[in-house]
């Protein structure tokens, strides 16, 4: 083999690296540009179901607070009603008042009749159920239980809501954001 032999074989050996440096920089570009858009996708899919302001509260004691109440549909027999229920991430499952079940078509006397130790200790039995809700334009089909306790609120608790939803307690804009 003589020199012009070895120069044209180091030439072509040269150009094969810079076409597979080239071709790794190209496919490695292309692989960072769909997995960025992947990412981007999955994260818009997370869409915003509902965003609203948390609810101002002036307490002679403790000044100005504010509450998470959610003004959600609540699925009866003749269709969907507005209901402001409490959002409380501390609360195991949702709760509605006693006479509520009747609302929703259910007998009470056919409920199983559970016991739950609520906020001081204190014990107060309840009829365990399900109800409908929408958020923005998703239902949810969640626990619910009928308190006997009065002065019962409308609750939404931790059991079917807040593991099917993202929810952002904004305090910087005083918002909630829920999100599927």
């Amino acid at each position: 083999m003589d020199n012009t032999e070895l120069e044209k074989l180091n030439d072509n050996n040269r150009f094969i690296k810079v076409m597979v440096l080239v071709f790794s920089i190209s496919l490695f570009t292309i692989l960072y540009i769909f997995v960025g858009v992947k990412f981007i996708t999955a994260r818009k899919k997370q869409s915003l179901l509902l965003k609203v302001p948390l609810r101002s509260l002036q307490y002679q004691t403790i000044g100005e607070t504010y509450e998470p109440i959610l003004e959600i549909q609540l699925k009866l027999p003749d269709g969907f009603h507005k209901y402001d229920f409490l959002l409380d991430s501390g609360a195991t499952i949702s709760s509605l008042p006693y006479e509520m079940a009747g609302k929703l078509n259910f007998d009470i006397m056919t409920l199983p009749r559970i016991a739950f130790t609520g906020y001081g200790n204190s014990t107060s039995f309840a009829y365990q159920g399900s109800m409908t809700i929408q958020v923005g334009n998703s239902e949810s089909l969640i626990p619910v239980v009928f308190t006997e306790s009065s002065g019962s609120k409308y609750l939404i608790g931790r059991k079917g809501f807040f593991e099917n939803y993202s929810i952002t307690f904004n305090h910087k804009d005083n918002t909630i954001e829920i999100k599927k």
